[in-house]
């Protein structure tokens, strides 16, 4: 019972880690792309990172 959705955790892992493999190397060229997710990803982590002091 327990192995079994331990593995079914794993697998859906597994399928996670391809599926993201798979949208770099179809977007590797497009340096567009990149620069805007960086940037998004440093807008969501300065956000957050500025919330921790005012709590």
């Amino acid at each position: 019972m327990i192995l079994n959705i331990l593995n079914d955790i794993w697998n859906s892992l597994e399928e996670l880690s391809d599926n993201f493999y798979d949208f770099i190397m179809e977007n590797f060229n497009q340096p567009f792309l990149w620069i805007f997710i960086v940037v998004i990803f440093l807008v969501i982590f300065s956000w957050g990172i500025s919330k921790f002091p005012n709590k």
